[in-house]
């Protein structure tokens, strides 16, 4: 099963009314789908996520490799829109609920103040 949740700034609002932003919607689906795939026991069960909207400067630059059913919460940043991998294909597992339930919005980018 393959995620991809957007951590842009806007995932930090909510609409008129809703208990939980955006950003917080999706992290709720994504770990009720996630325990659902640990309850349910099967081994070949794997879960893939990515993020988009953070921009290149968010996330680590962890190059630890993944090996065989032992995760790592990976990110390698993308020039795609900062489209980075946070879990890589693996069993799911407590950790990858922690670093769904992890993510933030981006910061608001300063503008750039233009010189007169």
């Amino acid at each position: 099963m393959t995620f991809v949740i957007d951590v842009s700034q806007h995932m930090g609002t909510k609409d008129p009314g809703q208990q939980h932003t955006y950003l917080e919607q999706s992290q709720l689906f994504a770990c009720m789908q996630i325990m659902e795939l640990m309850l349910r026991g099967l081994a070949t069960a794997k879960v893939c996520i990515f993020t988009y909207g953070a921009g290149e400067e968010s996330g680590k630059d962890d190059e630890d490799s993944v090996g065989g059913d032992e995760p790592a919460s990976i990110t390698r940043p993308s020039k795609a829109r900062g489209m980075r991998v946070l879990w890589h294909t693996a069993r799911p597992t407590l950790e990858t609920l922690d670093a769904v339930q992890a993510l933030r919005p981006a910061p608001a980018v300063a503008e750039k103040s233009e010189r007169t």
